[in-house]
């Protein structure tokens, strides 16, 4: 279902074109509460991509769609990198 990215964020595939943030965001974090760590939160359905920040309470903090790429996007892609 998820996977983690090298301890920066942990990642909830949606698997397919309806995004649920609130649920899926719930879903990621019992994961990180399960494992025991707070790590920043990438939500998708393979499309569109949100960035919650667990430094700021798991607001959105970055959002990328993939069909309709804006330079807003560039923000998600460096944290994403950051190490």
């Amino acid at each position: 279902m998820g996977g983690a990215v090298e301890g920066l964020t942990r990642h909830a595939d949606l698997g397919g074109h309806d995004i649920d943030p609130v649920g899926a965001l719930r879903q990621a974090l019992g994961y990180l509460t399960k494992l025991g760590i707070q790590r920043d939160v990438v939500v998708t359905d393979g499309i569109r991509y949100r960035l919650y920040a667990a430094d700021r309470g798991f607001e959105p903090v970055a959002y990328a769609n993939l069909i309709r790429l804006k330079g807003s996007a560039t923000a998600l892609f460096e944290r994403m990198r950051r190490p």
